[in-house]
């Protein structure tokens, strides 16, 4: 190697922070976001290969390096050919590029946020778990992610109809507390869980198992403009181009899991991906808490909380002793307050965000930016 790349291996060896620094100014102004979704956009980079890129503390110069410094750095994430790699990066990475540029405005236009994990509105919930997602693109309300609210109520994808009335029940309950719930999106309980939500005007949010635009399953896409109208949040850290798979949807139960302090298995079989969810709760050390009809008869889910010490909750259609369980882990009686107001800023930093993104694209007369201003007072 040439004294010259010898000193971009000493360079090499910074911190994350410095080497960000350096990129900066060696890589004519392009976002760190930019960058994360031009992985996206290089053939054969699926999210696994973008992942350990970024991890790599020589993530930043990437997209200024030359050819033996890009397969350098390939070598040093452990991709596996990093000769094949960087033959294929470097034939497209200036496209790639110029598409990610376009996608991030076009996001932003759309409502999409990209949050890299060394945001300071990424949830902090996440921040500590060795296996965070490094990246999350956010439809709706960012700032939800980092409420004290949050609870976590998922469930099977085939529930019986005990176990969709159980799932509204403890949703309502839930909202009418002020507490956010966090749910899949998918078919059965999860989808129950938003659709309560929004029924009665709280917040939610929907992780996702696929990228944040590929509308899976279609029986559920109704709820995503409710879930963002009212305050909360469609998350994945999928890129927009990845399609779902089973692997992706049971690594979509860490962030469901994590995200909250408090995850509630409302039904599922012994095969069913929240039992997973499960698993991942009592990994991150947070609380499970079973429920089930009071006087019902225990099912697989209760028998296996029982054997990992976690509380099973008998829940009857009049009183609540599920809160009084709760009230081990959140003071909740200050969260109705928090929430409508929470809700209402959400509402209102949507349709601000909407103005500036159609001013920007279009110039407006004086009586359409004053409508849009009367539109978001009302």
């Amino acid at each position: 190697m040439s004294s010259d790349f010898s000193l971009f291996n000493q360079r090499m060896a910074d911190d994350r922070s410095a080497q960000t620094a350096d990129f900066n100014a060696h890589d004519n102004g392009l976002r760190p976001e930019v960058a994360v979704l031009a992985l996206g956009e290089i053939p054969g980079v699926g999210h696994a290969t973008a992942v350990k890129l970024y991890d790599d503390k020589n993530f930043a110069s990437i997209f200024a390096a030359n050819r033996d410094e890009v397969q350098w750095i390939a070598g040093n994430a452990q991709i596996a050919s990093p000769h094949a790699f960087t033959e294929t990066f470097i034939a497209h990475r200036s496209r790639a590029v110029e598409a990610a540029s376009g996608d991030l405005e076009r996001f932003e236009a759309s409502g999409v946020e990209l949050i890299l994990d060394s945001d300071e509105r990424y949830p902090n919930r996440l921040r500590d778990l060795s296996d965070r997602p490094r990246w999350l693109f956010v439809k709706g309300n960012a700032d939800v992610l980092n409420s004290e609210r949050l609870i976590t109520v998922v469930g099977t994808r085939k529930p019986t109809q005990s176990g969709l009335e159980l799932a509204a029940r403890i949703t309502a309950t839930l909202v009418k507390r002020g507490f956010v719930t966090v749910s899949g999106l998918a078919e059965g309980i999860d989808g129950k869980v938003h659709e309560c939500t929004i029924e009665h005007k709280g917040q939610t949010v929907a992780v996702l198992g696929a990228g944040i635009f590929n509308d899976f399953p279609a029986t559920t896409a109704y709820l995503r403009g409710p879930i963002v109208q009212n305050g909360g949040a469609i998350i994945t850290e999928y890129f927009p181009k990845e399609h779902y798979s089973k692997q992706r949807f049971v690594q979509r139960n860490r962030i469901q899991a994590a995200l909250s302090n408090v995850t509630i298995p409302v039904e599922a079989a012994t095969t069913s991906g929240t039992f997973h969810t499960v698993r991942f709760a009592r990994q991150y050390g947070r609380t499970v808490l079973g429920v089930k009809w009071k006087g019902a008869e225990d099912q697989p889910l209760h028998q296996f909380l029982r054997e990992s010490a976690e509380r099973v909750v008998e829940v009857s259609p009049e009183d609540d002793p599920f809160l009084e369980a709760l009230g081990q882990n959140y003071d909740y009686w200050h969260f109705l307050r928090d929430s409508e107001q929470a809700r209402r800023k959400a509402q209102i930093d949507r349709a601000v965000r909407f103005m500036r993104s159609v001013i920007k694209s279009e110039r407006l007369s004086d009586f359409e930016i004053d409508l849009m201003l009367r539109r978001i007072r009302e």
